[in-house]
């Protein structure tokens, strides 16, 4: 075997093993040949078998089939490269297509132009283009010319490589392995480049690895340069007399690493500017896809169009070769020709090529659909009028090509689309409009290419190979399975509103989809009932459109009010007086509208909104066709109050024109509806109880709403809104700015003195007396306390003849008896039987009752609950049981009470009763404003209200100095049912330590108390708890009791104390427990003058401090416990004395300009020595 034959498959056989042998004089290069014997061939140069497990003959007879791939199997390349062996010209084409080879004289012109090309010299022509580029559509003869070249390249040895890409084949259809074959076909094409490709293999292992290097690096080393570095030795001089070495690369669009492919064809212009002397070309063909034009649609690029070279004269020689050929084995041909004479005759073979347009794929089928036997009975005669006669003729021939398609993913939407569209798309613009890949598209069509004319580039329209196709696929009684359904055109008016909600890019396909949206709507629409659907593909009807567009704006703001609003209005209004009727943002309605145009018609942003079509309106207003999408009749309720609403804001403009007379109509077809249809529903308004509700819930924060609307609902006349803010001492505007905000629901005459306020309808007199209906609207029958006070109060001032005083007169009797209480004679025994029905409510009720009667200023309920540490709802709870005197004014308004002699009541003990708020429950308000003030100093951000907070600072100390100035009992006691939770433990230890401190030591201007000791020892032991128990003291002891709001002077006079000898050793050991918890805690480390760390001597005498102990802290207070202690203690031991168990002593307190505490011993029979006591300055 010769140079012309390298590259040629021979046939093996036989079996067994023959190491690597070179046989120079033989011209034989065959390395590691395993599994086969070798029987007698001649010279063997550059060839290149493979893996190949058959036999090779002595080159006479008949030659056997291969299996397997064409390649020799050289030991140190297959070890290293993982080449595709099916990627070659000398691939098994049955098994590894393209199976396509040049009908023998055709495509003589073009395949002549690319070796002319092939073949020119490359010295002294280096501007020579080095690569030839040949595009066209599918099915055009690309593969077949590659392959006719490399087979005619490869006898003349200069075929360096060639490598066929093919989609949807493994790694034939990537670039991954695309250089590791070229190389292992060069290195056995090319043996002197095998040196250079060891090297570079050797020197950088990783070009061998899957992701080791990139596809321009593996090029560059393992192509590139062992080729050039063989030339530049002249290694390979003689071949290259007869010209440059070529490499095909075929269907490169094919190839599915379009990044990759990219990389390659600029790497590839790049070696060759840098080298423009390299004997080497590349020839290219693909479909002309974008990523693959603007790389080689450049200088230095030979393109060619096959579409250009397609003429009838090809596909005439072609028929008439393959019509003879055919007559020779077919008896029935041959037979008919002896008969009658030649067939085809000349005149049918030129109309067969004017209908086939120049595509051989077309051809061909044509042809094998005419002679190939078929089970219809009909010979070739037969069907060659049919085919000629192309429409009915070729049904056979569509349904035979369709077969091959029709399992594919996407075949029947893709074949309907191509039907029934109204102007071709390109495969980019059916994969885009059916939200599928181009390469699935391709996918189906390739196999069509018979009777689908498939171009060359992603951008030209799909077009049948002859308009019969269409009329064969809309005929169902000729297509049957092929049949595209006009249904079809619901499904492509869908995929359209896709598409025209897209802004940007406005694609082919986007702009198909915006001109013939409507056409394909309306095809639809046309059709009746039973060609709708069902289908056996998404969406089966019209109303399964409607639902997904629906769907798929249902999660935009006001979708439901909107579509509703749209299906019930009496007449279209714009966008901008939709969203001003509904009153909601003109962006949503344009949002949710914008996204309905598949079925809403807007000519301009002004223009009236309007169906496209009224089934859409019957869709949505028949549930068990629209489903969750259901306009809910109901909804007519809500436009009334809408139009109620906008009726009385007295707007301009076609929604306030609407407004006049829609609320009107809209509540008399609510008005008609079943109360099965009023409600519940799934969305607002649930019934007519939801409208109320709404409304009220506009209000309900207005001062004096639930007053009002309880008068409204318990009067047992109606007043006029002069009568009833007299009644219950408001200004007519406050009255009638309530009443402005329910207008849709109740009457509000323009004579506010004379005309009474009514009802629109008495099911709102209902509503609100039922609590299961009304819930936080329901009005109590106990609101006819209140109405009955305020009757009784109104009585008791000067009569006069105004309507609200004569209502008084007239029906105060009535709201009493509602009330069920017996007829009162003043107003001390109103509000004594109103309290006396409230005592039976929690322990709370002392607590609020009094807080609301010493504040200084109101707080709302939560506010109240805040203050005291307790629940809302216990606070709403007991104020509901006090409506009748007690004004909320509304959910977040200050609670007080009606009248100020409702206070003085209480401050009364002969007019109260067991409901007497003495000044004895003012400190359990000091308490509350102590606690909330000490969290507010230890913590930056406060846990309470800044109002909370901002009282208790201000008048906390008031309320604490109110109740020591009392005296008439110490808090001892009291203090122990003071509540406090968990985390209130260290404010309440601390309160008791401040509160009885201030008790003993404080000038309140009254008679100092007995139980001074117990005082004394329960104020340290507090202290001592109070440091125990927190785990940062000295955030607090160095704080002056004036921030902690207590401050008064040092008192005056004295105390007299005797002491038991355990009072005395109790009172040490709290002292001694204070300095340990102190100590344990190190926080008195912190504190200036440390007593600790310094202790009182307590022989010293004459101890002075400041006056006032405002300006004390906790620390300096547990200097003087610390002291009077250890006084008393060394005391007790000095004077003991056996059987002596009481000692007396007297505590007197100076406070001139200097305050002096003296502590006297009273001696049994000698006269008392003073002890002086000097405060610790601060």
């Amino acid at each position: 075997m010769d140079d012309g034959l390298a590259h040629s498959p021979e046939h093996l056989s036989g079996t067994g093993s023959m190491g690597a042998r070179d046989s120079p004089s033989g011209g034989a290069n065959i390395i590691s040949y395993t599994n086969c014997q070798v029987n007698n061939f001649g010279s063997v140069v550059n060839s290149n078998f493979g893996t190949n497990y058959g036999i090779i003959s002595s080159g006479s007879g008949s030659p056997q089939p291969a299996t397997g791939s064409q390649y020799v199997s050289i030991s140190e390349v297959d070890q290293a490269l993982t080449p595709i062996h099916d990627a070659s010209y000398t691939r098994d084409r049955k098994i590894s297509p393209p199976d396509s080879d040049c009908f023998p004289g055709t495509r003589e012109s073009v395949i002549k132009g690319i070796t002319d090309w092939a073949d020119s010299p490359v010295l002294f022509n280096a501007q020579a283009p080095h690569v030839f580029w040949t595009h066209g559509y599918v099915g055009c003869g690309k593969s077949s010319i590659s392959q006719a070249v490399s087979q005619k390249y490869g006898r003349k040895g200069r075929l360096l490589g060639s490598f066929f890409f093919y989609r949807n084949s493994g790694d034939r259809s990537k670039m991954v392995r695309f250089a590791v074959t070229l190389a292992n076909q060069m290195v056995a094409a090319v043996p002197a480049t095998k040196p250079f490709y060891n090297a570079a293999t050797k020197a950088e292992p990783a070009l061998l690895t899957r992701g080791g290097a990139s596809l321009a690096t593996q090029l560059e080393r393992l192509v590139y340069k062992p080729f050039n570095a063989a030339v530049k030795r002249g290694l390979i001089f003689k071949t290259l007399l007869q010209g440059p070495f070529l490499v095909v690369v075929d269907g490169l669009d094919e190839c599915e690493d379009k990044e990759m492919v990219k990389e390659f064809i600029q790497h590839l212009l790049n070696f060759f500017k840098r080298h423009p002397s390299i004997p080497l070309r590349f020839f290219i063909t693909s479909r002309v896809e974008s990523h693959i034009k603007e790389c080689l649609n450049t200088d230095g690029v030979r393109l060619d169009d096959l579409v250009a070279h397609g003429s009838d004269e090809d596909i005439l020689t072609f028929l008439e070769a393959s019509f003879f050929q055919r007559a020779k084995a077919d008896e029935v041909i041959a037979a008919y020709i002896k008969d009658i004479g030649r067939w085809p005759s000349r005149n049918d073979l030129e109309e067969l090529a004017r209908h086939i347009g120049g595509s051989f794929i077309f051809a061909s089928a044509l042809f094998k659909y005419i002679v190939e036997p078929s089970g219809d009975g009909k010979t070739p005669m037969d069907r060659l009028p049919l085919t000629l006669n192309m429409n009915p003729g070729l049904d056979g021939l569509y349904i035979y090509t369709l077969a091959r398609s029709q399992d594919s993913p996407h075949f029947s939407n893709v074949i309907s689309t191509i039907a029934l569209l109204f102007q071709p798309l390109s495969t980019a613009g059916i994969a885009e409009l059916l939200g599928i890949h181009t390469h699935e598209v391709i996918h189906i069509l390739v196999n069509l290419q018979a009777i689908i004319h498939i171009p060359g580039t992603d951008e030209l329209p799909v077009t049948f190979c002859h308009t019969s196709l269409r009329d064969f696929l809309t005929t169902q009684s000729r297509s049957g399975p092929f049949f595209a359904p006009p249904s079809h055109h619901l499904y492509l008016t869908y995929r359209c509103v896709l598409l025209a909600k897209r802004q940007q890019p406005r694609t082919a396909a986007a702009l198909y989809s915006d001109k013939h949206l409507e056409d394909h709507l309306e095809h639809f629409t046309r059709l009746p009932p039973d060609a709708q659907g069902p289908l056996s593909r998404f969406p089966e009807t019209l109303d399964a459109l409607s639902t997904q567009i629906l769907a798929e704006t249902q999660n935009f703001p006001n979708f439901s009010d909107i579509v509703s609003t749209l299906a019930l209005l009496f007449r279209p209004l714009p966008i901008a007086e939709i969203a001003r009727l509904l009153g909601i943002e003109e962006s949503d309605v344009s949002q949710v509208v914008g996204n309905l145009r598949p079925i809403v018609y807007i000519p301009s942003y002004t223009s009236p909104v309007t169906f496209r079509h009224d089934s859409f309106r019957d869709f949505l207003t028949t549930q068990i066709r629209s489903g969750p999408f259901f306009v809910l009749p109901s909804h007519h309720l809500y436009l009334s109050y809408r139009c109620s609403i906008l009726r009385d804001k007295r707007r301009y403009g076609s929604a306030a024109s609407y407004s006049v007379g829609g609320s009107g109509q809209h509540l008399k077809q609510f008005a008609r509806l079943p109360l099965s249809l009023q409600g519940p529903l799934p969305r607002f308004p649930h019934t007519l109880d939801a409208f109320y509700a709404h409304i009220l819930e506009s209000a309900q924060a207005i001062p004096y709403f639930f007053d009002i609307l309880s008068a409204l609902t318990l009067l047992c006349e109606p007043l006029p809104v002069r009568g009833i803010a007299e009644l219950f001492g408001l200004r007519v505007g406050q009255v009638s700015q309530v009443l402005s905000y329910l207008q849709a629901i109740i009457s509000v005459p323009k004579d506010k003195n004379q005309e009474p306020v009514t009802f629109h309808h008495t099911s709102l007199l209902t509503f609100l007396t039922k609590a299961s209906r009304s819930g936080p609207f329901f009005v109590s029958p106990s609101f006819h306390l209140r109405i009955a006070f305020h009757c009784l109060a109104l009585k008791d001032r000067q009569p006069s003849e105004t309507a609200a005083y004569l209502y008084s007169v007239r029906h105060l009797d009535e709201h009493l008896r509602f009330s069920c209480l017996p007829q009162p004679q003043t107003l001390d025994t109103f509000l004594s039987h109103i309290f006396a029905k409230s005592q039976h409510l929690p322990a709370h009720f002392r607590d609020i009752i009094s807080v609301m009667t010493f504040l200084f200023q109101p707080f709302s309920i939560a506010e109240l609950a805040e203050l005291l540490g307790i629940e809302s709802s216990e606070v709403s709870q007991f104020l509901v049981h006090l409506q009748a005197i007690i004004d909320t004014q509304g959910i977040d308004q200050p609670v007080t009470m009606l009248y100020e002699f409702i206070r003085g009541f209480l401050r009364s003990e002969t007019r109260s009763g067991t409901c007497f708020v003495s000044r004895s429950d003012s400190p359990r308000l000091g308490y509350y404003c102590f606690i909330h003030n000490f969290d507010g100093l230890l913590h930056e951000t406060a846990t309470v209200s800044s109002a909370i907070l901002a009282y208790s600072r201000h008048f906390g100390g008031y309320h604490i100095r109110a109740a020591l100035a009392m005296n008439s009992r110490f808090f001892t006691t009291d203090l122990e049912h003071f509540p406090h939770l968990p985390h209130q433990t260290l404010p309440y230890h601390l309160f008791s330590f401040v509160t009885l401190f201030f008790q003993i030591f404080g000038d309140f201007g009254s008679k100092l108390p007995v139980g001074v000791f117990q005082a004394l020892t329960k104020s340290i032991e507090s202290l001592a708890l109070a440091v125990e128990c927190d785990f940062a003291p000295g955030r607090w002891l160095n704080l002056s009791f004036r921030q902690l709001g207590f401050d008064t002077f040092m008192g005056k006079g004295g105390y007299l104390l005797r002491l038991h000898k355990e009072q005395a050793t109790a009172l040490d050991e709290n002292a001694r427990r204070l300095e340990t918890a102190l100590r344990v805690k190190g926080s008195s480390m912190q504190c200036p003058n440390n007593p600790l760390s310094s202790p009182c001597n307590p022989e010293n005498v004459n101890f002075t401090g400041n006056s006032e102990l405002g300006q004390w802290t906790p620390m300096k207070a547990y200097t003087l416990f610390h002291w009077i202690a250890a006084r008393v203690q060394q005391e007790v031991k000095l004077a003991a004395a056996p059987g002596l168990r009481e000692f007396d002593f007297e505590l007197q307190i100076v406070n001139y300009a200097r305050a002096r505490v003296t502590l006297l011993y009273k001696l049994p029979k000698a006269s008392a020595v003073p002890f002086l006591f000097p405060l610790v300055q601060r």
